[in-house]
């Protein structure tokens, strides 16, 4: 009886070993597949293959350097975003016309001092600490927003504070209409009509930054390749 059981063990263990065998055989009979990268590189260091080219699309990003440079450079022509109220010429007009200083000139003179300070308003008046902020910042030109929203690029050296605005009334006029001027005090009528908007100026320069990509042109498939070493 012992007999019989080993002989059967026997013959049991040797169709698993024979199965085994068979299975090994026919594994090993499938190609392998390499998913390791064939390649070997250095950093630095010519390509030492053939074209090697991308299977799909992709961006390169740029560094932090790149991006900070060309950051920079779409913000060259960034200016700061001032508001226009053109109801300060209205307002400093009518005080100045409603003087009793103001009757004393003749009529032509009159009307000649309310087109220069129009003119000068139109300009745009800024505070003197505001302009030592734009001389401060490099700024060569500011935007002005007016009542209709739209905003106009002006030179910088057009704009005057309230002193470089009196002193540009005086010399549009002759001597002896600037000596008979002397009666009013001129400086009292001619203040700030532009406001710095903080908000809007913001939102313009981030609107910049933002335009500028973080990558490179996609690359197309097949339009990339390593290049060969020379």
């Amino acid at each position: 009886m012992s007999m019989k059981i080993k002989a059967s063990v026997m013959k049991n263990l040797l169709h698993i070993g024979i199965f085994l065998a068979l299975f090994i055989v026919i594994i090993e009979s499938f190609p392998k597949q390499q998913a390791s990268f064939r390649y070997h590189f250095e950093l630095d260091k010519p390509w030492g293959y053939g074209l090697l080219t991308a299977e799909f699309d992709f961006p390169l990003l740029k560094t932090e350097e790149q991006l900070a440079a060309e950051k920079e450079l779409a913000l060259k022509d960034y200016t700061p975003y001032y508001r226009l109220n053109d109801t300060v010429v209205r307002s400093q007009t009518a005080l100045l016309t409603n003087t009793a200083e103001f009757d004393e000139l003749n009529r032509q003179l009159q009307e000649k001092l309310r087109k220069v300070m129009e003119e000068i308003y139109a300009h745009g008046i800024v505070s003197v600490s505001e302009m030592e902020m734009i001389t401060i910042g490099s700024c060569t030109a500011i935007s002005i927003v007016g009542r209709d929203n739209v905003a106009e690029r002006r030179s910088v050296s057009s704009i005057h504070t309230p002193r470089s605005a009196y002193s540009a009334i005086i010399e549009q006029l002759s001597k002896s209409e600037a000596n008979k001027l002397k009666i009013i005090n001129l400086n009292r009528y001619l203040v700030p009509d532009l406001e710095f908007d903080a908000e809007l100026s913001e939102r313009i320069r981030k609107s910049i930054e933002e335009s500028v990509s973080r990558t490179e042109d996609m690359f197309p498939t097949a339009s990339i390749a390593m290049c060969p070493k020379i």
